[in-house]
């Protein structure tokens, strides 16, 4: 990576980003809490609106969760790229009972 004045920002920006989705994947609310400032706002598609508040941004993830038990963001390696693309991924077991 070429060195800028935004460099450190950048480095500290994806820690941050990776921290959130370990924390994420371990379920680990402490950490949610640590890096998620109570009155961010989130931008989640397919919700109407953003989400205004950390505890908002927790109740739609633990309805997500509930839904996807097994959810989690694959960010191993986590790419250190000019657009980041991120997301979640989840695989859901139908069973049918006959």
């Amino acid at each position: 990576m070429i060195a800028s004045p935004h460099t450190n920002r950048t480095n500290h920006i994806l820690a941050l980003m990776k921290r959130g989705d370990d924390g994420f994947n371990s379920r680990d609310e402490a950490i949610f809490a640590e890096i998620h400032h109570p009155d961010m706002v989130a931008h989640i598609m397919g919700s109407p609106k953003p989400l205004q508040g950390r505890d908002a941004l927790a109740a739609a993830l633990a309805g997500m969760i509930k839904a996807f038990p097994d959810v989690r963001v694959e960010n191993d390696p986590f790419l250190k790229t000019a657009l980041h693309r991120h997301g979640t991924c989840g695989w859901h077991r139908l069973r049918r009972r006959y």
